[in-house]
């Protein structure tokens, strides 16, 4: 055979080995030494057959093939390569013996090549080999299948007489060449009992397959797939899968395993994106970068439950680098959940070293964690702007009709209290109007300000009053201004007598620090006493044993002077004499409250009531005597709306009417959206993070360079440089991420996605693997359907319905 036929044929061979284009290296027939091109034959060569051992830094035998200078400087054992000369080039001579590559000699073909390669003088054009370039029998390339930019696909011909739409023709294509027929067509009970099980995940209803049997429209199945893809079964069937994909979990997983209680809103997220046919690319930007998309939308920080509906480490441990460890081990699985998810590529292999099968470098995973460095776990209370801007609205108008209310009940109150002494044949006293009045009979409402009471622990409301068994208390919103002299008033029966220490009424700091309360039993048994902080304003009134409280309600009052004296009475008269005290102390608005049934906070031992407590009045001064007389024997002082209605003339009855209808209105509406919002959510933690550095085979204690935030290179056509700097703000990270991912030449992102799809609906993905699309995973059944079926996704603007209309 003449040597240009053979070296013809070597060229051929290594061609299908080799997968690269050649080139026809010799001018005429009869060219005894023909020189192969090194870029177009050789690197390949070298690349395909000695990468694996003889590349970088960490090279077999210091013996790097794939630089230049270091191909000729050799490794351990001497030269490698001298051009000119193969009885001193190292690597010929092992090759020629079959030595190298081990338990896995070189064709004659590919000897051959290099054989004349060194005797041409072993050109090298193009600087070093990248050995990720091409692919081998033990790793994947640039040139790997599932990174090329999608093809385009011609539809075939094939089962025209039978297909009903183009993923028919590619399923009959394979038949034809199979010697395979069409199945024959299921009957209707059948169809729509898969369809309904395949879009809902649920049966469908004996009179669903009823009517559908018995449905002779020629668009009948495809009313159904509509009809079932518009049913909110749909989204929660189709949200389970992605859910699964995404590893969602409504606790953090390891040894602890604590629940997160409002991670199911990124899942409601999730089914609300299926059913609304969020665009595929639009859903996967929002899940990534939604706080950029949309920053003052709430839906954004469900969304982003994506960034941190892995697992995660609540246990913290005290060496520092156990902690980094532990962090890198939570960034290494979210960046595996993206780049699974997304592209189907596992870059989180490449942590400790340069991915051993698919061409992603250790500084591209490193690059990746720079995008997320910023990502943490939180739970947050957010309110929806939306709902703020209305509360506020609607809390503006209830103020004002309050204040107006307010004003009113005060200007009739005086007269109306007057007219109830002088019908108790007392003195006549004009009291001043209270800062806070209650009739716990009705509710919990303050009847003049904005004091509304609160249960704390269970509540216990009866018709006397707030029944107390010492485990509850009610509490107030802080004080709207600041308190010094103060008169407490309370209508109390207690439940037994032998109690020690109970509180009645207490106004308090909101840490339970600072406080003065009305007290039965604590230093004296049976006798009621000023309660204070640590006893600092209390002293022995000398009153009397309490011997009805238990069978009757009593009024007790507590009166507290700006100079500091403080004055017991008891249904109106005094209770014991009245001292000085080291007083007085001032209550700070909004730092402190009032009480019921709890002495001070916190709350427990023999500092709650048992008893029942029907009305109080809380007055911002100090009474004189006849006032609190007045008070306590006004029928408690308290009032009704009718008593303020009667007060009035015939027009002011009228307008107050309609403020008062008006004001519960707004009241109804305000709380029917605020138990909405704010509310809890368990989201992203997103903070500016400090420098990225590639750690050396993974460890903590080895960092290496500084990397920017980017993505891959190994997606043909698109760069995955992000054009970002080491310190780029954290937020942009993301944002540019995501676009990246989305691009509509990133071919993996759509490939991965109809895969997926077409994984779900029949049981097995085009490729079997649908999150490694890689060297490692599945090769796929049907290229041309899943690359057809890719430009489909992108041609629809990746509208996830219309891919189920076409599949099923």
């Amino acid at each position: 055979m003449p040597r240009a036929l053979c070296a013809a044929i070597f060229l051929s061979a290594l061609a299908m080995t080799c997968g690269s284009p050649l080139v026809d290296l010799w001018a005429a027939e009869g060219a005894v030494a023909p020189v192969p091109d090194f870029e177009r034959v050789v690197a390949p060569l070298l690349a395909h057959r000695c990468a694996g051992c003889h590349a970088g830094e960490e090279a077999q035998g210091q013996l790097n093939l794939m630089a230049h200078a270091a191909t000729l400087r050799g490794g351990e054992s001497g030269s490698a390569v001298v051009p000119g000369d193969l009885e001193a080039s190292g690597l010929w001579q092992r090759v020629a013996s079959d030595e190298m590559p081990p338990n896995h000699p070189l064709p004659a073909a590919e000897k051959e090549l290099l054989r004349a390669w060194i005797l041409a003088g072993a050109p090298w054009q193009g600087g070093d080999i990248d050995p990720l370039k091409f692919t081998t029998e033990a790793r994947g390339g640039y040139d790997w299948w599932s990174l090329q930019p999608l093809k385009s696909v011609a539809i075939p011909t094939a089962g025209a007489e039978w297909s009903r739409n183009p993923i028919d023709r590619f399923v009959a294509e394979q038949h034809t060449q199979a010697g395979l027929g069409a199945a024959p067509e299921a009957e209707r009970r059948v169809l729509i009992r898969r369809l309904t099980f395949d879009l809902q995940g649920l049966p469908p209803t004996p009179e669903d397959v009823a009517a559908f049997v018995a449905d002779t429209r020629p668009d009948a199945y495809e009313q159904l797939v509509e009809r079932l893809l518009a049913s909110p079964y749909y989204g929660e069937r189709w949200a389970r899968h992605w859910l699964d994909v995404v590893r969602f979990g409504e606790s953090n997983g390891f040894e602890r395993d604590l629940p997160r209680e409002n991670a199911w809103r990124y899942r409601d997220w999730v089914v609300e994106a299926f059913n609304r046919d969020l665009p595929y690319d639009e859903f996967v930007r929002w899940q990534l970068a939604g706080d950029s998309m949309a920053p003052e939308d709430p839906q954004a920080q469900h969304a982003l439950g994506f960034l941190v509906a892995g697992p995660h480490d609540t246990v913290i441990p005290v060496s520092v680098n156990m902690r980094q460890t532990m962090r890198q081990d939570e960034m290494e699985d979210l960046i595996g959940v993206v780049t699974q998810t997304f592209l189907g590529l596992t870059a989180n292999c490449a942590r400790c070293h340069d991915h051993k099968f698919d061409p992603i470098t250790a500084k591209e995973y490193y690059q990746l964690a720079a995008v997320f460095a910023g990502v943490d776990h939180t739970e947050r209370t957010i309110t929806p702007i939306a709902a703020q801007k209305q509360l506020a609205e609607w809390q503006q108008q209830i103020g004002q009709l309050e204040s107006a209310l307010r004003e009113q009940t005060a200007s009739v109150l005086p007269e109306i209290l007057r007219q109830r002494s002088g019908a108790a044949n007392l003195p006549t006293v004009v009291l001043p109007a209270p800062l806070a009045m209650w009739d716990f009979t009705t509710d919990l409402r303050d009847r003049i300000g904005q004091l509304h009471g609160t249960w704390q622990g269970p509540a216990r409301a009866t018709p006397q009053g707030l029944e107390f068994n010492g485990q509850q208390f009610v509490s107030t919103p802080p004080l709207p201004a600041d308190l010094t002299e103060k008169t407490l008033e309370v209508r109390v029966k207690l439940a037994n007598l032998d109690q020690q220490g109970g509180g009645v009424m207490s106004v308090q700091s909101l840490d339970g620090s600072l406080f003065d309360a009305i007290v039965f039993g604590e230093q004296q048994p049976q006798r009621w006493m000023a309660g204070s902080n640590f006893f600092q304003r209390t002293a022995p009134f000398e009153g009397a044993s309490e011997d009805l409280a238990a069978n009757e309600f009593i009024t007790m009052t507590l009166v507290y002077g700006a100079d500091g004296s403080i004055a017991a009475y008891r249904n109106g008269k005094p209770y014991g004499r009245a001292y000085s005290s080291t007083g007085p102390v001032t209550f700070l608005a909004g730092q402190s409250q009032i009480l019921f049934g709890l002495r001070h906070s916190p709350a427990g031992g023999n500092r709650q009531l048992r008893g029942i407590v029907s009305a109080a009045k809380f007055y911002r001064k100090a009474l004189t005597a006849a006032e609190v007389e007045a008070s306590a024997k006004s029928q408690g002082g308290l009032l009704t709306e009718t008593d303020v209605l009667e007060a009035l003339a015939p027009s002011e009855r009228q307008q107050r009417q309609s403020q008062t209808q008006q004001l519960a209105e707004l009241r109804r509406q305000h709380a029917e959206v605020a138990k909405l919002a704010p509310y809890a959510i368990y989201t992203a933690s997103l903070n500016q993070p400090t420098e990225t550095r590639l750690l050396r085979r993974g460890s903590v204690t080895t960092p290496g360079e500084v990397v920017a935030p980017a993505g891959l290179s190994a997606l043909v056509g698109l760069e995955g440089n992000l054009q970002l700097k080491p310190d780029a703000i954290e937020s942009t990270r993301r944002e540019q991420l995501a676009r990246w991912l989305t691009d509509d030449r990133n071919a993996l992102f759509a490939r991965v996605m109809a895969n997926r799809l077409w994984h779900y609906h029949f049981g097995q993905g085009l490729v079997a693997t649908p999150n490694d699309l890689g060297f490692n995973g599945g090769r796929p059944s049907h290229p041309e359907l899943l690359d057809w079926l890719a430009g489909e996704l992108i041609a629809n603007r990746y509208s996830i319905k219309y891919m189920h209309r076409l599949m099923v």
